[in-house]
């Protein structure tokens, strides 16, 4: 009786390496953010902007839908080429980019928000360092 009164959810469609991917990406920056490396000091605890563009650009990243080939052959060189960019992929492009965001913004309010740890209690960091 119990099993028909739930809603039908078919998640067979549905592939857990988005969630999966966008929990790595959190994880990539918060650990630019945490690093003592010169190459990443241009992305701290103090620079919300700037980790908020990376998100994004990450995000896009992840969600493009595009494929590539690079074929060789011995008589006419190279050829680099990209396939699947029609107006259906740019409006996918930009659904999975706001989707992708969302999930590394809640991976990273998850996992890696130092809010608790190092805040005023209004979000504001007052330390990047315990």
């Amino acid at each position: 009786m119990l099993a028909t009164s739930l809603p039908n959810i078919d998640i067979s469609q549905y592939s857990f390496d988005s969630v999966a991917i966008n929990v790595v990406v959190a994880w990539a920056i918060q650990f630019m953010k945490d690093s003592t490396s010169p190459l990443f000091k241009w992305i701290t605890n103090f620079t919300p902007m700037t980790t908020r563009f990376v998100a994004a650009i990450a995000a896009a990243l992840t969600a493009v839908g595009m494929s590539t080939s690079w074929t060789c052959t011995d008589d006419k060189g190279c050829t680099f080429a990209i396939a699947g960019i029609t107006l259906a992929s740019v409006a996918n492009l930009i659904w999975y980019t706001l989707k992708n965001y969302a999930f590394q913004h809640l991976a990273y309010q998850v996992g890696f928000n130092p809010k608790n740890k190092n805040s005023d209690g209004n979000g504001n960091v007052t330390s990047t360092k315990q």
